[in-house]
């Protein structure tokens, strides 16, 4: 049996479809692999997986506690030599907070947040002999390399891990031109359940130019990088040029605030409209009331929510970054434009609107094969296997 220890941090509602669906994916998928998970929040309870959270205020009155505080700061001057700076209290907090990867017993870790995890826990790991294995997010990447001494820290702490988990080809060339070991890279999609899409909520609206007023969705986290101020310019910019538009977002995040008084400084009240968080469930029976999606990012890996749309057959207007192309193909399924030439987005969102539905259709069908859920999951387990079997 080959345990799986997954480390995370959960960002917003803590029983997110994703995440779920994941687990519960990863525990039918192989009995011979036995998965735990280590996060910052409790998940649900439903969940089969049972989960343990970082630095669980339940755990400090426990006498095993106690016991391991004395094991470790007798044994730290050897494996966490660490814990022995800074103030008693902040290093009293370290050992409780790592405590489950400390003490682990699992043969396989699974960072799914690499900037969470001290280096100094990782090395830990490393002289115990732990397989390793990390995904990367695009931030991780894009972002937090530009800065040379955080790229540093970033390429020391893969430096300890056995493999890098990406999900799109992209981020494999990206990882390989910022001085990751091609060797350790490995990609599977995350995948998308097909018995979750039900025909009823598919969209099929056609838009009839000159007649209807275009509505659009944006769905996602409201963040700066998601490039929804090169929306409001936009649709300023079309409603000036007497074309009907709606806009709807979806989300919550840092950059309501920006958004909702730039929407009111452009006047564009009675066009835009922020409806905060919805669940997936109630965002699915919303896909089929519109045109078009839009997602002109500045930066991206492979966005899940996006392909979700995509699967509803919404045609969707998106940037020319990341790895959307790998399931967004320009002038059948969606729009792709140039974020270094923004105005440009004004003509992608109009030629998305009159894109032909049925090659989309047809398109989108072929992207529940190459983004399999099963295969995805099967995948995973399978590197674990692979790991643990791994030699050095």
């Amino acid at each position: 049996m080959t345990k799986v220890l997954h480390v995370l941090l959960v960002l917003g509602h803590p029983n997110q479809p994703y995440m779920t669906d994941l687990f519960e994916g990863l525990v039918k998928s192989n009995e011979d692999v036995h998965h735990l998970v280590l996060c910052n929040k409790n998940l649900t309870t439903d969940l089969s997986v049972h989960h343990l959270v970082l630095g669980d205020k339940n755990d400090l009155f426990k006498i095993s506690t106690f016991i391991y505080l004395i094991k470790i700061m007798l044994t730290s001057a050897i494996e966490l030599p660490l814990v022995r700076q800074g103030r008693f209290k902040s290093r009293l907090k370290f050992l409780l907070k790592w405590r489950y990867l400390i003490e682990c017993d699992a043969h396989v870790i699974h960072i799914h947040h690499l900037h969470i995890v001290p280096l100094s826990i990782l090395q830990l790991l490393k002289s115990k002999n732990k397989k390793i294995i990390v995904s990367l997010r695009g931030k991780d990447l894009v972002i937090d390399t530009l800065d040379l001494r955080r790229k540093e820290q970033f390429l020391e702490k893969l430096e300890l891990c056995d493999k890098v988990h990406v999900n799109s080809d992209y981020f494999i060339q990206l990882a390989t031109l910022k001085g990751v070991e091609r060797t350790k890279l490995v990609r599977t999609y995350r995948g998308v359940k097909i018995d979750t899409y039900l025909k009823k909520d598919l969209n099929r609206l056609h838009f009839h130019k000159g007649k209807d007023t275009l509505k659009i969705i944006v769905v996602g986290r409201l963040e700066w990088e998601k490039g929804h101020v090169f929306i409001l310019d936009s649709l300023n910019r079309l409603r000036k040029k007497n074309i009907r538009i709606q806009c709807d977002f979806y989300g919550e995040g840092s950059f309501r605030e920006f958004l909702e008084f730039r929407i009111y400084q452009l006047g564009l009240e009675g066009i835009v409209s922020v409806k905060g968080h919805f669940s997936n469930e109630r965002l699915r029976q919303e896909y089929k009331n519109y045109h078009i999606a839009l997602q002109p990012s500045l930066y991206e890996s492979l966005p899940n929510g996006l392909l979700e749309m995509c699967l509803y057959n919404l045609p969707c207007v998106v940037s020319n970054v990341g790895g959307m192309s790998e399931f967004i193909l320009h002038g059948v399924n969606g729009i792709c434009f140039d974020i270094n030439e923004p105005i440009s987005l004004d003509t992608a969102i109009l030629d998305c609107a009159i894109l032909n539905k049925k090659e989309l259709m047809n398109y989108n069908q072929s992207l529940f094969d190459k983004f399999s859920f099963k295969e995805g999951i099967e995948d995973l387990n399978n590197i674990y296997l692979q790991i643990q079997n791994q030699e050095g």
